[in-house]
């Protein structure tokens, strides 16, 4: 039996290819497969920003006016996600800043931040030439995440004026 310790006989009902691990459960009369997981809880938030939050230059801003279109744990206020258990979280966030003058290559910063701390940033930077553009970025990953952490967006421009968000 491919895998497996002790005495008794593993049935596989499919083939088992080389160096797959297949773990089986021994309850004292026969090796059988572990139970499947319990049912996951998924905790779901979908929110956008109001335009025209005011990003002052050099000055790491957190992000408000959110509208919620959809918060399964009920755990987002004020534009803050408290994590409502331990677990693995897809977050993403997109940000435009409004079409105005920039200055050549000027950076911009979105950051999601966990404990006010920024951990997942995406850094870009205006034009090669300045000129009057629309401006935007995107940050995003999986975040291993503990019950109680709270999550914020925020930005950070550097263009010598504040910009409006888009």
């Amino acid at each position: 039996t491919h895998g497996s310790t002790g005495t008794g006989t593993t049935i596989a009902t499919k083939p088992i290819a080389a160096g797959d691990t297949v773990a089986f459960v021994w309850d004292g009369n026969s090796w059988n497969p572990p139970a499947p997981p319990a049912s996951v809880t998924k905790a779901i938030l979908i929110a956008y920003g109001q335009a025209g939050q005011s990003i002052p230059t050099v000055t790491p801003t957190v992000l408000t006016g959110w509208t919620e279109i959809a918060d399964t744990a009920t755990a987002f206020t004020g534009g803050v996600l408290t994590v409502p258990r331990t677990g693995y979280y897809q977050v993403n966030a997109s940000l435009g800043l409004q079409a105005t003058a920039w200055a050549a290559n000027q950076p911009y910063t979105v950051s999601i931040q966990v404990n006010g701390v920024g951990i997942l940033n995406n850094t870009n930077y205006s034009d090669l030439t300045a000129g009057t553009f629309i401006v935007t970025s995107t940050a995003g990953g999986l975040l291993s995440l503990n019950a109680g952490d709270l999550v914020r967006v925020s930005c950070t421009q550097q263009s010598g004026s504040a910009k409006l968000i888009a």
